[in-house]
């Protein structure tokens, strides 16, 4: 069954202590046998356009199974965090804005925050949102504000990461656009969330490469029918980030 990893990264992150080289990202997807990434910059990455520039020679040179998620510091002065996020939509083709609560250190309710949601907005993308790790600031809670009056997709990676994943839950009951990236939440919650919203609108992401081949076995060990798994392994990321 084709299956797609909904959150990973590329890259170098002076935030959490990684770098991930292409081979290196491509072994550990290999060795899972996931046949493709959704993929982003840390948000600690050295140099932010570089690293989507890595990630766009990535889509050019493997159609269909790799895509980029555009992931800016909000903090960053408007006219620069405005003319990255557009080239990487509008000239790279990548499929989401990123608004990575922990590390770029930003409040969804914010006015960088909000800046974030009005690009994605603008530029007609999918958001994603870090939950999870990173409290106050990563509350699942703190998207429901804008959610229902976005017109797109928002994806919460990490569903909460189950400390809040409850919260996630709940959260994604209350606004039909928005889907679980389920990285880090445990093999029941995975279950709780598909039994609550649906599998239409819960997937299967990583986060590490480490992780890889933990998390896709979680979603292979709570008893999904097969138009289940379908959804959490690809359909349902192929709609939240619309992707080809």
């Amino acid at each position: 069954m084709f299956t797609i990893d909904s959150h990973l990264h590329l890259g170098d992150c002076r935030t959490f202590g990684y770098d991930w080289a292409e081979k290196t990202v491509f072994d550990a997807l290999n060795a899972a046998g996931v046949d493709g990434a959704i993929l982003q910059p840390f948000p600690g990455c050295t140099d932010v356009k570089d690293t989507h520039d890595r990630i766009f020679e990535l889509q050019k040179n493997h159609p269909g199974k790799i895509f980029g998620v555009c992931s800016v510091n909000p903090h960053l002065p408007d006219e620069e965090y405005e003319a990255e996020t557009t080239r990487c939509i509008r000239e790279l083709g990548f499929k989401a804005l990123k608004l990575h609560t922990i590390g770029h250190a930003v409040n969804p309710m914010s006015a960088d925050g909000q800046k974030v949601v009005e690009m994605a907005k603008t530029l007609g993308v999918a958001l994603n949102v870090h939950t999870g790790t990173g409290i106050p600031f990563s509350l699942p809670s703190l998207v429901l504000p804008f959610a229902k009056k976005f017109p797109h997709p928002i994806i919460l990676a990490h569903a909460g990461a189950t400390l809040l994943t409850q919260e996630a839950i709940i959260i994604a009951q209350q606004s039909e656009n928005i889907y679980l990236e389920m990285s880090w939440c445990a093999p029941n919650q995975i279950a709780m969330a598909v039994n609550a919203i649906g599998s239409e609108r819960v997937m299967f992401g990583s986060d590490s490469l480490a992780n890889l081949k933990n998390e896709l076995e979680k979603f292979y060990t709570i008893g999904l029918s097969d138009k289940q798994m379908e959804d959490v392994l690809y359909k349902t990321a192929e709609t939240a980030f619309s992707l080809k």
